[in-house]
């Protein structure tokens, strides 16, 4: 995604304190996840670029150990029981 118009070194949005790159927010979310018992999921946002991929970025992080991955699958699971 492009966005014409928009100086160099300027960001998109007027809350934005920063900009990261991909590889940037990768590192920072793995080492984030690491520190605090987490697994991280990354997902593309809005319409991809087929150059530079999608506007913005998003990370999915995902407690780990077994009180809640079980806890998890059961809440999964419950949505498809019954008469639905």
């Amino acid at each position: 995604m492009r966005f014409d118009g928009l100086p160099a070194g300027k960001f998109r949005h007027s809350d934005h304190r920063f900009e990261w790159t991909r590889s940037q927010f990768r590192k920072w979310g793995d080492r984030t996840a690491a520190a605090h018992g987490y697994s991280v999921r990354y997902l593309p946002v809005g319409e991809l670029d087929p150059e530079v991929g999608s506007p913005t970025q998003m990370a999915v992080f995902i407690k780990e150990g077994p009180e809640k991955k079980g806890a998890l699958s059961e809440k999964h699971n419950e949505g498809k029981r019954g008469g639905g």
